[in-house]
């Protein structure tokens, strides 16, 4: 069971964020309140491959995660939890609406050596995911 001082308000201090732990993988809480008596509470599933945004030539030097504010990980995809990614790079960004962190990590050398020419639709997808953390902002 949550605790209400266990949640992360959002910008709009009615709405608040939190983890939940299910049996298959972790969930995120949403919690509005109505009024000084009620609240609404929603619990959405959140599955690796919600993160699966990345082209398949970079998929494999990749993973994304999305966690809370505090640093809990509410998901992410990693092709192979195994395989450590080498100099990885961190492209963050923070909503500043809702307490959301999103993070994609490749490898360093990877953009390098990939496709230049297919490299813009990954910067438009990551820019597009700015943006939309923007605009919530």
């Amino acid at each position: 069971m949550i605790d209400r001082r266990d949640m992360l308000p959002a910008r709009d201090k009615s709405l608040s964020l939190f983890r939940v732990e299910q049996f298959g993988g972790d969930a995120l809480g949403v919690l509005k309140d109505i009024n000084g008596n009620a609240a609404l509470v929603a619990i959405l599933g959140v599955n690796a491959s919600l993160f699966d945004i990345m082209p398949a030539g970079l998929r494999v030097h990749s993973e994304v995660i999305l966690a809370l504010s505090n640093g809990e990980k509410l998901g992410e995809f990693l092709l192979d939890p195994d395989k450590a990614l080498q100099a990885p790079i961190d492209l963050d960004k923070n909503s500043t609406r809702f307490p959301l962190h999103a993070t994609i990590r490749l490898e360093r050398g990877i953009l390098s050596t990939w496709n230049s020419e297919a490299y813009w639709p990954t910067l438009a997808v990551a820019f597009a995911i700015g943006a939309l953390f923007g605009r919530l902002s």
